[in-house]
């Protein structure tokens, strides 16, 4: 009889455990699964309505609510984009995962109490040039992070000429244009602000974060109105730089593109172009061209009436950084002779060539290794020149990640995005064979963001993490261990990019 009954209760748990919590939001009631640590994950919650028909190209709606419990076990559909393919070092585990639809604007939440009332959180903004990525892309699960006491979300938003798409016809319609993928992140971060206490989170400690074009959301977030008060803390990684990965550009000339497109899709007028099929869109998107111009038009932010490009709101505190290889992704490769590398650097550096040379020297002809450095340091001089600004934080704390992730394919070192698996935990995903030093340094990792989450007041040292200040201290993640503390760059190295800005030069975080 007592194995019986132990079967029963048994049977009861894993049928508990299958049902999943319930909790209420505003547009109604919603239950999710409970995972193996005891977090709880609400994924594919819709925050806004379809995006499809009258409503593409409109500022988000809102959601109808919904009689009885829905179901939030599975994520929600992918925002419309081109097809993911693995390129580069950035295999299936950092590659959207789901079906494509316009009806995509849902959000997920991982909580290790639904019950709790002062849960940190943090509100993940996917990258991928604002016209890929997802936030079904399994290294962003919040799974882990959330079993370290954080409630995380991660959103979806409108990408490419469907989220982006600027039209003088749009601007008369409702004065927005250019600029829809943003504003569907303010409408997620508002539905965070007025739901989350239901999940356990505290409204009043929420930090948005993101990386490369999830880092570039971020800053513009910080740079408008419209978010005051959503936020209070800020993660920008591969993205503070003087140049960031969208920056606001011409938006008369972004008009005459949605004009074009227009032409192209011989759309009598913008309800023409609503009724057309998402893939002939899209289709359209991907060749048009203004006349005289040659090269690929990207949708992506615009400056329009609610986004600037400055950090305007400096009392944010803001953690920071680079990987070791940011280019690497882009120009992957095994040797560069030192002719080539001496041609690059004049190129670059002007009347200043002979003694950046100088401070970049190999004992063989292979300067890769060289070039590496010089790319990296000049994306840590960026970070520090923004940092410099009249508007930049007042608080930040500035890390390296100079590991190099095991497995296939090789040869691109600390590349753009390589930190994701490790500051989330996640090195489970995918097939590249990490070893017991990559979980500790993702351990280490996850212990620092973690605390940076956690804390309600930053003014100082968090941790052994000493502020990026003038003291010119960085965090170096995979390096000389699993973490150490160590000046920016050299003082020599540090003034002579300084010396090159002050000229005139560029300084940029990735040079594409």
């Amino acid at each position: 009889m007592k194995c019986i009954a132990a079967l029963l209760l048994l049977a009861g748990l894993t049928a508990h455990a299958m049902a999943g919590t319930v909790v209420t939001t505003h547009a109604g009631k919603l239950r999710g699964k409970t995972l193996g640590n005891n977090v709880d994950a609400f994924l594919g919650i819709p925050y806004a309505a379809s995006t499809a028909g009258e409503n593409r190209w409109r500022p988000p709606q809102p959601v109808t609510s919904w009689q009885g419990v829905k179901s939030a076990t599975d994520f929600g559909p992918v925002c419309v984009q081109p097809e993911p393919v693995e390129f580069g070092p950035w295999t299936d585990e950092f590659l959207a995962q789901g079906k494509m639809s316009e009806d995509c604007l849902s959000l997920n939440v991982w909580t290790p109490d639904t019950k709790a009332r002062s849960l940190p959180v943090m509100i993940w903004i996917h990258g991928g040039g604002l016209t890929t990525g997802s936030s079904d892309v399994p290294v962003y699960d919040g799974a882990h992070l959330a079993g370290k006491g954080v409630v995380v979300v991660s959103i979806n938003y409108r990408l490419g000429v469907l989220g982006f798409l600027a039209h003088p016809e749009l601007e008369a319609e409702n004065g927005f244009s250019g600029e829809y993928g943003l504003l569907d992140q303010i409408a997620a971060l508002k539905w965070v602000h007025n739901n989350i206490a239901g999940f356990g989170g505290d409204p009043g400690n929420v930090t948005i974060a993101g990386q490369s074009a999830g880092a570039a959301s971020v800053k513009l977030l910080m740079s408008t109105q419209a978010s005051r008060g959503l936020y209070h803390k800020a993660i920008i990684q591969s993205g503070i730089g003087l140049s960031g990965f969208a920056p606001p550009g011409n938006f008369e000339r972004a008009l005459r593109i949605g004009e074009q497109l227009q032409k192209d899709l011989n759309a009598s007028s913008l309800k023409a172009l609503r009724e057309l099929p998402t893939n002939e869109v899209l289709a359209a998107a991907a060749k048009v061209k203004l006349p005289g111009e040659s090269g690929r038009i990207r949708f992506s932010v615009r400056q329009g009436k609610t986004f600037g490009e400055d950090l305007l709101d400096n009392t944010i505190p803001v953690l920071t950084g680079i990987t070791g290889a940011e280019a690497s992704a882009f120009r992957p490769m095994k040797t560069l002779s030192k002719a080539d590398f001496n041609a690059y650097v004049e190129r670059r550096y002007g009347e200043l060539a002979e003694q950046f040379k100088a401070l970049y020297t190999s004992d063989d002809d292979n300067y890769l290794n060289e070039s590496l450095a010089l790319r990296r340091d000049e994306g840590l001089v960026s970070t520090k020149l923004r940092l410099q600004q009249h508007d930049a934080p007042l608080v930040a704390y500035g890390y390296l990640f100079a590991h190099e992730p095991p497995g296939e394919p090789q040869d691109y070192a600390s590349f753009h995005s390589g930190e994701l698996p490790y500051m989330f935990g996640n090195l489970e995903p995918g097939e590249r064979p990490y070893s017991g030093y990559d979980q500790t340094l993702s351990d280490t990792m996850v212990n620092y963001w973690v605390a940076f989450i956690k804390a309600k007041s930053l003014k100082g040292k968090l941790l052994d993490w000493p502020l990026l200040d003038d003291t010119n201290q960085i965090m170096v993640f995979g390096e000389s261990g699993v973490k150490s503390v160590r000046p920016l760059l050299s003082k020599e190295k540090l003034a002579l990019f300084e010396r090159h800005y002050q000229n005139g030069g560029e300084v940029k975080l990735i040079d594409l």
